[in-house]
């Protein structure tokens, strides 16, 4: 962990620029011009920006700017509050690096006393996207807790035609790992994204039976009343962890899945090619060797993520 009293918005900025694939942020002010022009210029990653939605932020140019560059800018507020201000000031890096402190992303900020610490830890990354994504469902809630078919389509279309060119490219030499070994940051990101929202919805729907179990377990259904605020604390914590530690495996897992989806419609599509070829054995010979290896590729993908052949 490194933690900064000084030149605050040299060391964002300095980390916004390392970012390789994904950045989340949640400020509730972000007028910081500076930051909002080293943001877009890396818009070709995946990003999520979320701000407390006020006045300021809603007459902010470096706001209209990122908008206008098509970046994913939601202003929240949670309407069954009275009061809520998203008074956060957060951003997620490649999912294992986070920045978090008293700094707003405001020019004003510049002149305080302000701090910011930075940590490199996917557990501790993943409970801040974990609350990030809790925060922006607030303006987009869901009741899905499984990927849906439009989800499932749309990132099996993503994958296919990368496999095809990667098929093509390598057509003379299909040597074996080829697909298993390939990967996608951003489809990747996508399919994390799916579950980081789904994991929220789950969460919401649990309630306390699931949160405090182990109090009940305890104390009985008169929990709440017989446990300390600290072992509540201490629950709400644990509940929020549960399962972060596996979160890239399954994301990974997932990945490989829509790689097997994409995979039979590849060799669907060559069995199809192999009957327009019938009359040309040579050209028959070849396609049948490229649905071989594509059915192996196929089969080691399945062993690696440990399913039934399907």
């Amino acid at each position: 962990m490194d933690s900064y009293f000084q030149d605050v918005e040299h060391h964002i900025i300095r980390h916004i620029r390392l970012a390789q694939s994904r950045l989340l942020v949640a400020v509730a002010w972000f007028t910081n011009k500076e930051i909002g022009q080293e943001i877009v210029k890396r818009k070709s990653l995946d990003i999520e920006i979320i701000v407390d939605d006020n006045q300021k932020n809603r007459e902010s140019r470096n706001l209209s700017d990122l908008q206008a560059h098509n970046i994913d800018l939601t202003f929240v507020k949670d309407l069954t509050k009275d009061y809520y201000l998203m008074h956060n000031k957060f951003c997620i890096i490649d999912n294992k690096t986070v920045i978090t402190g008293s700094y707003n992303w405001t020019v004003n900020a510049n002149t305080n006393d302000e701090n910011i610490s930075i940590f490199n830890d996917q557990i501790i990354a993943a409970l801040y996207t974990q609350e990030f994504r809790r925060i922006k469902d607030l303006k987009f809630p869901s009741d899905n807790i499984s990927i849906s078919n439009e989800e499932t389509t749309e990132i099996t279309e993503l994958i296919y035609p990368q496999l095809l060119q990667l098929l093509k490219d390598n057509i003379n030499k299909l040597e074996k790992g080829l697909f298993i070994k390939w990967t996608d940051p951003k489809i990747k990101n996508k399919i994390r994204a799916i579950h980081e929202r789904l994991r929220n919805t789950l969460h919401c729907k649990v309630g306390a039976l699931g949160v405090y179990n182990e109090l009940i377990y305890k104390y009985g259904f008169e929990y709440n009343a017989r446990a300390s605020e600290e072992e509540k604390a201490k629950a709400r914590y644990n509940f929020k962890k549960a399962g972060l530690d596996e979160f890239d495996y399954n994301i990974h897992r997932e990945f490989q899945l829509f790689k097997i989806k994409s995979i039979n419609k590849l060799r669907a599509n060559y069995a199809q090619l192999l009957n327009k070829k019938s009359n040309d054995m040579a050209e028959m010979e070849k396609i049948l060797k490229v649905i071989e290896f594509i059915t192996k590729e196929k089969i080691e993908i399945a062993n690696e993520i440990q399913i039934s052949y399907v």
